[in-house]
């Protein structure tokens, strides 16, 4: 009557998402070394801009072209689009309301209109940046054109199980909760740190 069983089961979806999250942003900052033996985000791989550059329509300009400009392992470029400005939340103020902007101002005493693809981006925010480095933050494409990080599940089950065990003697009733979930990083060109 109190919902206890429920709300175990919210607590277990919460704890699977929250779990998702830490290793998508673990492969992020992390910035581990790929099969090829350099890391996610590395220069000769044309994906890490220093110095740093603020999130504005300059940055992501910036952003853009670096990952425009990828190849792929036979040297074609790749042609991906920017779809997600991944930052940390100290910055998920700024990218929303650049997103939603009409217009920016590059100098002073002029103004222009917010670029579609600018407008188009997605924000997604998560504190897990902001312990890392709270002053970077990345370009991701769509990952269905050039997947960056990739989560894989065992048996295909995206999920939390749950079984159930009664013990009729004891008069008692016990849960147990599997999720399997692995990631990694499976390529650089769909993504530009900007650090």
């Amino acid at each position: 009557d109190l919902d206890a069983f429920g709300a175990l089961l919210r607590t277990a979806a919460n704890a699977a998402a929250r779990l998702e999250r830490d290793l998508v942003f673990g492969v992020l900052t992390a910035n581990a070394a790929l099969s090829d033996g350099v890391a996610l985000f590395h220069a000769s791989h044309g994906n890490l801009e220093a110095p740093h550059v603020s999130i504005g329509v300059s940055g992501l300009s910036i952003a853009r072209s670096a990952m425009r400009k990828q190849t792929d392992a036979s040297g074609g470029f790749v042609l991906t689009n920017p779809r997600f400005l991944v930052c940390p939340v100290a910055g998920e103020s700024v990218a929303e309301a650049l997103i939603a902007s009409l217009t920016y101002r590059p100098e002073a005493n002029v103004e222009q209109q917010t670029p579609g693809w600018v407008k188009s981006l997605m924000v997604v925010a998560d504190p897990r940046l902001d312990a890392a480095d709270a002053a970077a933050w990345y370009l991701l494409s769509d990952p269905a054109v050039s997947p960056v990080i990739r989560l894989g599940y065992l048996n295909g089950i995206t999920e939390p199980t749950v079984e159930q065990d009664a013990d009729f003697q004891r008069d008692t009733l016990r849960f147990k909760v599997r999720f399997d979930v692995a990631c990694t990083a499976v390529g650089y060109a769909g993504a530009v740190k900007m650090a």
